[in-house]
């Protein structure tokens, strides 16, 4: 890759624009033993993107679960999310990643507490990969 976009690369990524939101996400998950990395490049050949990278909001560091924060103005619904956000996560299966997404806008419907919701999401994913090897 050229220098001179892994370095324009690595400005835009020091901190996401929503990075206020992760914070309380990435304290939670780190009061119950879930230790995480916020926007680390993610590289992957399966990934469609022009220079096979992606940027998830947190990764944990041991099972490599990715969370991704999303809001209805940016990623579409939930259940009806926009073509970048349907290329994000076919990327992420294509790679064979596990992933869970944090909507911000369902959470605040449903009265959720995010930070809570991402340690829950986490243990849930752990149980559905650990079913996978049984």
């Amino acid at each position: 890759m050229n220098k001179q976009y892994m370095n324009k690369l690595k400005k835009n990524t020091d901190r996401n624009w929503d990075a206020k939101k992760i914070d309380p996400i990435q304290t939670t998950l780190l009061r119950y033993g879930i230790s995480t990395v916020r926007e680390r490049e993610t590289y992957h050949d399966k990934f469609l993107t022009k220079n096979k990278i992606r940027v998830p909001d947190l990764t944990d560091t041991k099972h490599k679960i990715i969370f991704e924060h999303d809001t209805f103005k940016i990623h579409g619904e939930l259940s009806e999310p926009n073509d970048r956000t349907i290329r994000r996560n076919d990327d992420y299966k294509r790679a064979g990643l596990n992933f869970v997404i944090i909507n911000e806008d369902l959470c605040k419907e449903l009265n959720l507490d995010e930070s809570k919701l991402a340690v829950y999401l986490y243990y849930h994913k752990l149980m559905e990969i650990d079913n996978e090897y049984m």
